[in-house]
């Protein structure tokens, strides 16, 4: 997904998404992020490309089994909570009421969203630019499959 602000982060799933009433999803899932923003439009297109393909990537920390959630009412990947503060990558120390989902959809609205810090995936917020978990405006999103579309 790309942001209004020319941020470029997403997630790669393990498991095919389907309405469930829990978490499902594998340890294969990841969240990434493009260390650069589009915003910046200086230098050749080769730069450009190069700077394009400088990404920070989270893994599947197997902390919990919240890789995703498919719901009427939410798509997100990664969650979970914890009762003390906890240090995630890069030495950044989160407070319990900080985590929330790596990525959230919610109210079926497929142009906004939010990213907080997450407990799956031991991340910062993929938004460099709302890092408290604010919904962002999206201007691109793109959405590849490796299982055939069943509904």
């Amino acid at each position: 997904m790309e942001t209004v602000e020319g941020e470029v982060f997403g997630a790669y799933t393990g498991a095919p998404w389907t309405i469930q009433h829990g978490y499902f999803g594998t340890g294969e899932s990841f969240l990434w992020r493009m260390k650069g923003s589009r915003e910046d439009t200086s230098g050749s297109l080769f730069e450009r490309a190069k700077r394009e393909a400088d990404i920070e990537t989270f893994k599947y920390s197997f902390e919990n089994n919240v890789a995703q959630i498919c719901q009427s009412d939410r798509i997100a990947v990664g969650g979970g909570t914890t009762s003390s503060p906890r240090e995630i990558s890069q030495g950044v120390t989160v407070q319990p009421n900080e985590f929330g989902f790596g990525i959230s959809f919610d109210n079926r609205d497929l142009l906004h969203a939010s990213s907080s810090p997450c407990l799956t995936f031991n991340s910062p917020s993929l938004s460099k630019i709302h890092p408290d978990g604010s919904k962002f405006e999206l201007l691109n999103l793109e959405v590849w499959s490796f299982t055939p579309c069943i509904s």
